[in-house]
Parts: C-alpha cells; sequence; structure tokens
C-alpha cells in the first residue's frame, strides 16, 4: 500500500508511514492488527519425555555413583575396619537418577507451558523458553518451505511438529507438538501464500 500523505510504498499492516512519519491506521486499525488470528500451545506428553530421558540420566547416575562409590570406599578404607562393597555405588546411583529425572521433567514440563505460538496476519510470533523467556519474530513472506511431521506416537496423541525453513536460520525452526496439526499446517501455508501474492513471487 501507499501512504496517504507522500505517497510512498509502505508494507501491509505498517502503522507509520517510514519517510514522513503519518499515521498510516487508525488507533482502531493498529489495535486491530496487534490481536492475533490464532495461538496455539504445544502439547507435552509426559512418559515420553521421561522415555527419551532415560539414556542421559543413565549416563549421569553412573559417574555420580561411580565416583561417590569409590570416595566411600576409600573413606571406609582408611578410617574404619568394614568395607561394604556395593551400597556406596547403588543409593547413590539411584538418587542421581531419580533427581536427574524429576528435574528435567520440571524443566521441560515448565518450558512447554510458557511456549506459545501467536499467528498474526503478516508474521507467526512465539515464546519459549525456561528462565528467560524468548520471543521471536517471522514474516510469512519468508518462510520458504513448510514441512508436517507426525511420528507413530504424535498420531496417537494427534499432535504433530511444524518444520519452517527461514533464510538466516542455520536450522529449520519447529513448532513442535501442536494439536490438530493437519489444520495448523493448511492455515499457515494460507498464511505463506498470500504474503507471497502480495510480494508477487
Amino acid at each position: 500500500m501507499n501512504c496517504p500523505h507522500c505517497q510512498a510504498a509502505c508494507e501491509d499492516g505498517q502503522a507509520y508511514c517510514g519517510r514522513c512519519g503519518q499515521a498510516l491506521m487508525t488507533e482502531s486499525d493498529v489495535s486491530n492488527a496487534r490481536k492475533p488470528m490464532g495461538v496455539v500451545k504445544p502439547v507435552f506428553i509426559h512418559w515420553l519425555f521421561l522415555l527419551r530421558l532415560v539414556p542421559k540420566a543413565l549416563q549421569f547416575s553412573i559417574i555420580i555413583g561411580g565416583i561417590t562409590g569409590f570416595l566411600s570406599l576409600g573413606y571406609m578404607a582408611f578410617f574404619t575396619n568394614h568395607i561394604n562393597l556395593w551400597p556406596p555405588f547403588i543409593y547413590p546411583f539411584f538418587m542421581a537418577f531419580v533427581a536427574f529425572l524429576g528435574i528435567g521433567w520440571m524443566i521441560k514440563l515448565r518450558n512447554y507451558q510458557e511456549t506459545k505460538y501467536l499467528f498474526f496476519s503478516d508474521h507467526l510470533e512465539y515464546y519459549d523458553g525456561f528462565w528467560n523467556i524468548e520471543r521471536k519474530d517471522i514474516r510469512y513472506r519468508n518462510i520458504t518451505q513448510i514441512d508436517l511431521h507426525r511420528s507413530v506416537i504424535q498420531r496417537i496423541y494427534g499432535i504433530g511438529t511444524l518444520r519452517m525453513t527461514v533464510p538466516g536460520y542455520a536450522n529449520a525452526v519447529a513448532l513442535a507438538d501442536l494439536k490438530d496439526p493437519e489444520r495448523v499446517f493448511h492455515q499457515l501455508q494460507q498464511y505463506v501464500n498470500q504474503a507471497s501474492s502480495h510480494l508477487g513471487r
């Protein structure tokens, strides 16, 4: 569109002219432009995450159990007359295993609770993180490819992951574990096609 004051070319949805600084939309238009057309949150499958975390938890527990076990055996050898071989290894192992799974689960759950994807008329805005919430904006016109991936477990739970190819990002941008992914996929494709048609590509 063009600025009604100076006729400079402006992007659709732009609030103010970049040349003259005059308002291109009314306050009501600006407010409506900031309202998302849709909001989607990921679905957290608790048992699947814990299952995927088990190998790392085992590695961590073996290291912790080995270190504390050998230290305990050394202490018993030098300062006591009794050496109990297995408990110094087994107890720390199980404690570390449970703690690793519990803390990992809590962090991931909190991350999923804070993650949300907001679909606006011209861009996608999403928030994720745990300690620090990170916001990212992706213009639909910059999305070159969209793929929908659904594993066997995701199909059972009715969820899926969208992967978008965006210039400037080293890896595909993933919107993971979305409910009703087919609907979200087609809606996002529609937004991208509309943005592409405005650019004439």
